[in-house]
């Protein structure tokens, strides 16, 4: 890990950390429903789940047709 300073290097440090908890929880979770489910499907991986989540968050995130005819 390159840093400047040693605040920075905590601040990186505590994202990865906080990142590999979110990563457990969602591997625990993704675990649970195969389980659950009793099959074995491809998009029960983590990352298939993430490419799912950016998916989901473009398409939110997108401006609405109607907003932006109403801003001009």
């Amino acid at each position: 890990m390159q840093v400047l300073t040693q605040q920075s290097m905590s601040t990186k440090i505590f994202i990865v950390f906080v990142a590999l908890i979110v990563r457990n929880r969602m591997y625990n979770l993704l675990k649970e429903e195969m389980l659950k489910i009793e099959t074995k499907a491809n998009f029960f991986t983590i990352p298939a789940a993430i490419r799912e989540l950016k998916k989901a968050v473009v398409w939110c995130f997108r401006p609405f047709p109607a907003l932006r005819s109403q801003e001009m």
